[in-house]
């Protein structure tokens, strides 16, 4: 349980999981120093938001590029000397080789063999009988559902973008569809073009005016990817035809099958192996038995690439939607009927909804047989800028 009172010591991680040739499998880390195994995790930077890094140091930690999906919860305990500590969990799934979205990622220094040992996939049951804090299994058994199918746990998040901060309307005459971002909305579209990449985002659609294709610009220039204009998705067309805009919207949020064929998307490598960081991988053990013998063989740390693992969302796009602050009530409408009472209620409710800048990340279930599309989880943020500290 966290406290409402800020903690010393600020981190984030992930549950990263893949279908494995029998069944789930979930990545877990050795720390030689607690002769255990751990979720990935790592203590935030300063300015750093939990997002990126949770991003960051599952690739540190175990050589894996992710892409972030629902958030998992959180854990707070104190450490020896008396700190407190936070570590915030989302659900992460790895990325094929290729991904657009690693285009926009620096590179990462792999964390210390003394920090941690090796990195391995185990099926579900096993993670669970092996990570040594209660509080890590109970995260991992929230997130999954022992013996389910990779279709029952897998989502898709969809990024909403109001565009960043633009021009005021009365200081410009050449009209509203060429009205340009400022220097901070064009600092904010900057910082989207990180943020975008945490999602894995490779599928871009925008409304046709110059503030909302600006937005998405950077992310667009660095992953190589085009964006897709809809005139509908405009303030115009939204006030002349608003059905023909919930109809795109309604379509991107259910992935529905005519809207994402217009997203021309490359084709992606199935594969997502870890690199290996030296030696052989050794045997998973098939009990619980934590010591460094069982879990690293006397040629130093590994890391088990294994097998090509089919991507479990290779064919159900990420999409970033850049809109405009008028057009937003309907989204939010659309939203809400795809949502449970409890996702419902953590929805913006009021005018603006979201700032210049601002994402709200609508996690789905995937579009599988004939199964309404639902919302699992939503969350909200905006570009972090200067000098603000790390936040959810």
């Amino acid at each position: 349980m966290t406290s409402q009172k800020r903690a010393d010591v600020l981190a984030a991680g992930g549950i990263v999981w893949r279908e494995g040739a029998s069944g789930l499998e979930v990545l877990l880390v050795y720390r030689p120093s607690y002769r255990d195994w751990s979720l990935p995790k790592g203590k935030i930077k300063s300015g750093e938001d939990y997002r990126a890094a949770a991003v960051r140091e599952i690739a540190e930690e175990t050589g894996v590029s992710v892409a972030l999906r629902q958030p998992a919860g959180s854990v707070s305990y104190v450490l020896p000397d008396g700190r407190r500590k936070e570590v915030r969990y989302w659900v992460a799934v790895p990325l094929p080789v290729n991904h657009p979205a690693l285009r926009c990622r620096a590179a990462v220094k792999p964390a210390p063999a003394r920090e941690i040992g090796a990195s391995r996939w185990f099926q579900l049951k096993q993670a669970l009988a092996l990570l040594s804090m209660p509080s890590d299994r109970e995260l991992l058994q929230r997130a999954m559902i022992d013996g389910a199918a990779a279709a029952d746990i897998a989502s898709r998040p969809v990024l909403l973008v109001r565009h960043g901060q633009a021009c005021k309307r009365a200081a410009w005459s050449e009209g509203e569809e060429t009205r340009p971002l400022t220097m901070r909305g064009k600092k904010q579209s900057r910082a989207l073009a990180s943020q975008l990449s945490w999602y894995g985002v490779n599928g871009l659609v925008s409304s046709s005016w110059e503030r909302c294709m600006a937005t998405l610009r950077p992310y667009a220039k660095s992953a190589r990817l085009p964006i897709q204009e809809h005139p509908e998705l405009t303030e115009k067309g939204y006030a002349e035809d608003e059905a023909s805009f919930l109809a795109t919207v309604t379509g991107l949020l259910h992935a529905r099958a005519a809207n994402i064929a217009l997203l021309d998307l490359a084709p992606l490598d199935a594969s997502a192996a870890p690199y290996h960081r030296g030696g052989t991988a050794p045997a998973a053990p098939d009990h619980r038995d934590t010591t460094a013998a069982a879990c690293i063989n006397e040629h130093g740390p590994d890391v088990d690439d294994g097998a090509a693992r089919t991507w479990p969302q290779a064919e159900t796009p990420t999409v970033a939607i850049c809109l405009h602050r008028p057009t937003l009530p309907g989204v939010m409408e659309t939203v809400s009927a795809m949502s449970p009472p409890s996702i419902r209620s953590q929805l913006p409710a009021e005018d603006p909804y979201l700032k210049p800048g601002e994402i709200l990340v609508v996690h789905t279930s995937l579009p599988v047989s004939q199964r309404d599309v639902c919302v699992l989880a939503v969350e909200q943020f905006r570009p972090l800028e200067g000098d603000e500290t790390a936040r959810a």
